[in-house]
């Protein structure tokens, strides 16, 4: 049996060599696009992981300042008024009332404001903090009065210093809000807490 061949003359070849080229630009073509997908696909994925990154950190944020600003005034409110059934001293009275008044407001307005953003924040003092309860009910005048106006000092400082950082940081603006409205009453209580730390230090 005998093998036939197909012959082609130069213009049939000219027409084959030409369309070979065209499928071979139109699969280059297909290449490139592909490759510019799948990198752009990649990329909104990394910007849509970082930008869910940034937002869980910043609840994360929030909720610590709002679980630690309500165990904190829990505690001073406690301690407030401790200070009002031990000390004999009537500017401390007074001040420790101040206190207890300011603080029951912030810490009402805080459980509205967390209940609001469904974060769970403490309602009774912390074991950790009712150590530092102890070690003050322990105490007579006037070591009382002086480790008083010294724990309301310190612990003011350090609110001041959170507040002061959501304020400025926090992307809720409720939350931000929050922490704007509560610095003046909170740089008060330190100016006065200043004030009796140094009439009343040993």
């Amino acid at each position: 049996m005998g093998i036939l061949f197909k012959s082609y003359n130069h213009q049939q070849i000219k027409i084959i060599n030409m369309k070979s080229k065209y499928t071979l630009k139109l699969i280059t073509i297909g290449i490139i696009s592909l490759i510019f997908f799948l990198v752009g696909a990649t990329s909104c994925n990394q910007c849509h992981n970082k930008n869910m990154g940034e937002e869980n950190t910043d609840v994360s944020s929030d909720s610590v300042f709002l679980a630690e600003t309500a165990a904190s005034n829990l505690i001073e409110i406690k301690i407030t008024q401790l200070a009002q059934e031990k000390t004999s001293n009537d500017s401390i009275k007074d001040f420790a009332k101040m206190l207890e008044r300011d603080h029951t407001n912030l810490y009402n307005d805080l459980q509205t404001l967390a209940k609001v953003k469904s974060i769970i924040i403490p309602t009774s003092v912390i074991s950790e903090n009712m150590k530092m309860y102890d070690e003050m009910k322990e105490k007579d005048e006037p070591e009382f009065d002086e480790g008083f106006c010294e724990m309301m000092v310190n612990k003011h400082k350090k609110s001041i210093a959170k507040f002061e950082k959501t304020a400025k940081e926090s992307n809720d603006l409720d939350i931000r809000n929050f922490a704007i409205s509560a610095l003046p009453t909170l740089r008060n209580h330190l100016a006065m807490a200043l004030r009796y730390q140094e009439r009343y230090r040993n």
